[in-house]
């Protein structure tokens, strides 16, 4: 049974060629702006349903973005990403093609499966060394691809946000309200090797103010790990600080939720700032000072530099870096 109009069925309804319904429905050939508004129109009231892999065929594009991240959607960071990804490439008829690339055992498995005709482009969020060869084979295969806080990435765009501004805006912050005895939570071992932005944006926020940066000051520690041991071993220095910079949004809410039930008062004798300005900080128990990387911002670059890739944009290497701006809250505020 027929269940949707075709182009014939509303070329015959509007008195006018198959072709001419074509153009005004894709937005190619010549059709007066009014005949084109006309045809849509009677095209939605028909119910007509283009479908997608004659339109694919024909226009030699798939209109899929494949997604690509090794982090999880519970960071999110993550999902704000790909929701304000989404909703820019809306506009354009792309959707996205989503790959969580820590549930595969061999994430290069996905990459090797990429294809022009599975997808027009790829964005790669969060890859580490190991996707970068993946990335750069993606450029041999002439498949469009943009990199996204990927570090260590040469050959292909990348898109930032600058990461050692965000750490010295955020540390700064904490100085300007008084602080003296800042301790720098969230940096890991391999994030101490892979961006050490971070660690020099703090080191200069100090420098400023005429004080070092030492090693006993940053605590490594993962969103993923209990966040009890380490506000253990924070409450045995002495000094207690007076001051928390973390790296990552998730674990400064964990470490707050244990620094309030130790019965210590935010910001009057702790202060926190924490880097990343996800939606459900401002509705922590003491809304969160955050330094802002504009996820919106970062989805708009990476969209538009791979949608001009997909059109053929020049063969140099694009490399966009967003700035961050400081959102100050009650956590660093009397």
């Amino acid at each position: 049974m027929k269940n949707t109009a075709t182009i014939r069925d509303i070329a015959a309804k509007a008195n006018v060629s198959h072709v001419t319904v074509s153009n005004a429905i894709n937005g190619t050939g010549r059709v007066s702006e009014s005949t084109a508004e006309y045809i849509r129109a009677l095209a939605k009231r028909m119910g007509y349903v283009p479908h997608a892999s004659a339109r694919s065929l024909r226009l030699g594009k798939t209109k899929t973005i494949s997604y690509l991240t090794n982090h999880s959607l519970h960071f999110p960071y993550v999902y704000e990403f790909v929701e304000e990804l989404q909703k820019y490439l809306i506009p354009y008829e792309y959707h996205l093609r989503l790959e969580l690339l820590q549930h595969f055992p061999d994430p290069g498995i996905v990459y090797h499966k990429l294809s022009r005709a599975i997808c027009d482009g790829v964005i790669v969020h969060n890859a580490d060394e190991n996707d970068c060869k993946h990335i750069r084979d993606l450029k041999r295969r002439d498949i469009p691809v943009v990199a996204v806080m990927t570090r260590g990435i040469s050959g292909a765009d990348y898109v930032d946000y600058d990461v050692k501004e965000s750490a010295r805006l955020g540390m700064d912050h904490l100085l300007s309200v008084g602080c003296r005895n800042i301790v720098i939570v969230g940096v890991g071992v391999k994030d101490r090797q892979h961006n050490p932005q971070r660690l020099s944006g703090c080191r200069e926020a100090l420098n400023a103010y005429g004080l070092p940066m030492k090693d006993s000051d940053v605590f490594g520690w993962d969103v993923d790990e209990d966040p009890i041991p380490l506000w253990e071993c924070i409450k045995k220095r002495r000094p207690l600080p007076d001051g928390i910079f973390s790296s990552n949004e998730d674990l400064a809410l964990a470490l707050m939720k244990k620094i309030l039930a130790s019965g210590y008062r935010i910001p009057n004798e702790i202060a926190m700032v924490a880097q990343g300005n996800t939606r459900n900080l401002r509705y922590a128990d003491v809304p969160l000072s955050a330094v802002d990387n504009n996820y919106a911002k970062l989805a708009q670059a990476a969209a538009e530099t791979l949608l001009s890739r997909i059109k053929g944009g020049d063969a140099k290497n694009r490399r966009i870096i967003i700035a961050p701006k400081l959102i100050v809250r009650p956590s660093s505020r009397s």
